[in-house]
């Protein structure tokens, strides 16, 4: 293009000074075609060149997306909800009307002493309606339709009702497995709920690391570059002869030292950098290029959400909200409050009435008995009414069912305010670190401002020759010591920060997200 660009520009020049032979009217073509193509390609040079200048930076907030749409363990958790979905389908199904449809075909030859007999064909389809309510009242609607290969059909109607009336009855005892499975259902949601919970606190720690060892990498280069300079100013003064041979010793092992250190801290970063890229479902050589440092403070405000620290009491309750063990262990406890009453059913007596209305089934000679005639005149029916009583006579495997059930619940009561003493501790000590750990970023931003106060005048005492190489390089180790000591503060802050939000359940309402469960 640019060749093609500076020919033209040449041909201009000769036109101009009157040495081009070309017509006037094969420059405008030329003039034509060269603005066609500058039409065409400049945009592909545009967009070229803004794809080799842009860089996929992940910030925080970005990484929290990432993970929440890509982590193979959200994924299987995810997965696992549809299977946890069907599975309270399926408890709401035993109080659903239930069909069913048999059927059978039968033909049949008899000889008898080398003669045939009868030939019959015979068949018949059985529909079946069921339905059972909350008192475990069963009803069953079931129509017997046999048919002869003669034409003689006749059906029957008949509807069945069972009513327990002791052992069975009642809609706490009979709604146990709906109620179980519906309890189940919100223990399945708070724990994938805090199954995100955990992965984007995950994340962000794990973010957080690789700026601090990012941070740390930084801190040992400028360190390094610090002992460099201090070494050859020291080589400076013993060439000069106002320093002794042996100060180059200290400042040569500093280097050294600084040199081991920084190796350890490139190989701890991409650990960090494999482990973050983990949780992002991404490879491990994925091309996303983070950032070596970020704004602290914006990401402060972000945990904090503007507000201030709530009471002991007020997060004590925020904590017992959200708790996933304590609401976990709270609807075991209602469900074994549910075996316990079915265990206590399962002693009582059985005492069932049962009544059966049938019609139809008449006689295969008079045609008003057959068809479906025979359901609605009224020539063929049966009704039976009973009642079926059974006595436990020392049952010892329902004994032991009630004892197990009474210890389970006993148990499931002490776990509770267990739990419960557990989570307001957790809370506790997450509000006393989040505490301690402000206390100690302000300190250690004071200590560094201090010390670097004093790496300044030891420089210029030890230009003044008022101080030895060994002494500046002390003061240069504690003011590396130092810096180390602000970021992993900073850092401390923060991962105390998300600790507390998930301890109050906060964690995802402070980065604008909600969950479609």
């Amino acid at each position: 293009m640019r060749a093609i660009l500076a020919w033209y520009a040449i041909l201009l020049i000769e036109c101009k000074k009157g040495c081009c032979r070309l017509p006037v009217k094969k420059i405008l073509c030329l003039t034509a075609m060269i603005i066609g193509i500058l039409v065409i390609h400049l945009p592909f040079f545009g967009y070229a060149q803004k794809n080799t200048n842009s860089n996929t930076t992940l910030s925080l907030h970005d990484a929290i997306m990432l993970t929440l749409r890509d982590n193979p363990d959200l994924q299987s958790t995810e997965l696992n909800r549809v299977t946890q979905k069907y599975a309270l389908i399926v408890a709401k199904n035993q109080f659903q009307l239930k069909y069913t449809l048999s059927g059978a075909a039968t033909q049949t030859w008899s000889k008898t002493n080398e003669q045939w007999g009868t030939h019959s064909l015979t068949y018949s389809a059985s529909p079946t309606i069921s339905l059972k309510n909350s008192y475990g009242t069963q009803f069953t609607l079931a129509s017997a339709n046999p048919s002869t290969y003669h034409g003689t059909y006749n059906p029957t109607l008949t509807l069945t009702v069972v009513q327990p009336l002791i052992k069975g009855f009642g809609r706490e005892v009979v709604q146990k497995a709906l109620n179980d499975a519906l309890d189940s259902e919100t223990s399945n949601i708070l724990t994938m709920k805090d199954t995100i919970v955990q992965q984007v606190k995950t994340v962000i720690t794990d973010y957080l690391t690789v700026i601090k060892n990012q941070e740390s990498v930084n801190i040992d280069n400028l360190a390094l570059k610090n002992y460099q300079t201090t070494a050859k100013n020291t080589q400076a003064l013993i060439d000069a002869g106002q320093s002794p041979a042996q100060d180059i010793i200290q400042a040569q092992t500093s280097i050294a030292s600084q040199k081991t250190t920084l190796q350890s801290d490139i190989n701890t970063l991409n650990t960090s950098k494999n482990t973050l890229f983990n949780d992002l479902g991404l490879p491990n050589d994925a091309n996303i290029v983070l950032p070596t440092k970020i704004d602290y403070d914006s990401a402060i405000t972000q945990l904090t959400g503007n507000q201030s620290l709530p009471s002991q009491q007020n997060a004590q309750t925020l904590a017992l909200a959200s708790n996933l063990s304590y609401h976990t262990q709270t609807i075991a406890l209602k469900s074994l409050q549910r075996a316990l009453l079915v265990a206590r059913d399962n002693r009582r007596w059985q005492l069932d009435l049962t009544t059966t209305l049938a019609r139809g089934g008449g006689s295969s000679t008079d045609s008003r008995d057959q068809g479906i005639e025979s359901i609605l005149n009224g020539r063929n029916h049966n009704e039976t009414m009973g009642l079926a009583l059974s006595i436990p006579i020392n049952d010892v495997s329902s004994q032991s069912d009630l004892l197990n059930a009474k210890i389970a619940l006993d148990q499931a009561i002490i776990a509770l305010e267990e739990q419960k003493i557990k989570a307001e501790s957790n809370v506790i000590n997450s509000r006393n670190n989040l505490i301690s750990s402000q206390k100690q970023l302000q300190y250690a931003r004071q200590t560094l401002a201090l010390q670097q106060k004093t790496v300044n005048i030891s420089n210029i005492k030890y230009a003044a020759g008022l101080i030895s190489s060994f002494q500046l390089l002390t003061e240069q180790n504690s003011l590396v010591t130092d810096q180390q000591t602000l970021s992993n503060s900073i850092i401390a802050y923060i991962t105390s920060l998300v600790d507390f939000n998930y301890q109050t359940g906060v964690s995802l309402e402070r980065w604008g997200l909600a969950l479609r469960i």
